[in-house]
């Protein structure tokens, strides 16, 4: 299987399906719209280059977005104190359990690494153990909009 990561502020072509799928995922749960997903998603000339967390690493196969990973200033509203977060982890259900999930979470270690990060978070619903096996830990729980979640952070 040859997958290739890549940054989506280099491969704009990859956006709005990384947009669409954090819509649908999280989203359309929320208060938030479709056109405010794509403006997340979409790079813009004017983002700072040395922001240490704003960024999207996708998982190409084929030429095709298969998954995504993101580093964001924030992504739990009730928690402005903590950045930056590991955000918007999805594997497109056709290549789920080959390990992109921990490869993706990687490669987003490694960017906040070399952009001088120390600390990541993350919020999570359903992966907590796909997080704790990689070396996360728990710090707190906490209630999201789509319910009960674990609040981790790990140290780089």
């Amino acid at each position: 299987m040859s997958i290739e990561f890549v940054l989506l502020s280099e491969h704009p072509e990859h956006a709005d399906v990384c947009a669409a799928w954090s819509f649908g995922l999280w989203g359309s749960q929320s208060s938030s719209t479709l056109a405010r997903a794509v403006a997340k998603f979409t790079p813009h000339e004017d983002t700072d280059a040395d922001d240490a967390s704003l960024e999207t690493v996708v998982a190409v196969k084929h030429g095709r977005a298969i998954g995504m990973a993101s580093l964001w200033p924030s992504d739990l509203p009730d928690r402005p104190d903590l950045s930056p977060w590991m955000a918007a982890m999805f594997v497109h259900e056709e290549h789920r359990d080959l390990g992109l999930a921990t490869r993706l979470g990687r490669e987003v270690e490694d960017l906040a690494r070399a952009r001088g990060v120390g600390t990541l978070y993350l919020v999570t619903e359903h992966a907590e153990l796909l997080y704790l096996k990689s070396g996360w830990r728990v710090v707190d729980r906490v209630t999201t909009v789509l319910g009960p979640a674990a609040l981790m952070t790990k140290t780089l």
